[in-house]
């Protein structure tokens, strides 16, 4: 496991309270799985504590930034900023997250360019490994976001 040093403020262009996860579990070349309590404070939270299942996208999203954050600091460099451009075959195998649940998610590099990256992403149980929400997320992280500004006014 590399990556063990950093922290989700670390390697996250969010700052809280929209640093929706936890705790980073796992890192590897190809992967990074992390945690999240569900718990009644929580940004996005029910007047029940629950937390709607739709929610698990963006821990998803921020997981694969995670990752790709992590990698970026494990080179010595800043982190950069993505775009989440989409998602595919997005399945929710429960309506709602309870109170007090803790899940797992994993993104997993199905391919990478350097820029344009697409993850295979899971939401699991942590105490049960049911899965719970399953995507495929597309997201753009430009080298010069600079540049890319400059290119959008032209």
């Amino acid at each position: 496991m590399t990556g063990a040093a950093w922290s989700l403020l670390d390697v996250l262009p969010q700052k809280p309270p929209m640093v929706l996860l936890d705790s980073i579990v796992d890192h590897g070349e190809k992967h990074t799985t992390c945690a999240v309590r569900i718990g009644p404070g929580a940004p996005f939270a029910g007047s029940d504590g629950s937390i709607q299942a739709h929610v698990a996208l963006e821990y998803m999203a921020q997981c694969a930034a995670a990752h790709s954050g992590i990698k970026e600091r494990d080179r010595g460099n800043p982190i950069r900023l993505g775009f989440l451009l989409g998602s595919r075959k997005a399945t929710f195998h429960v309506s709602a997250f309870a109170p007090g649940q803790e899940l797992l998610v994993s993104a997993k590099v199905a391919w990478d360019d350097g820029e344009l990256a697409s993850f295979e992403c899971r939401v699991q149980d942590r105490a049960s490994g049911l899965l719970l929400a399953e995507c495929e997320l597309s997201a753009y992280s430009p080298h010069d976001l600079k540049d890319l500004l400059e290119r959008q006014k032209a």
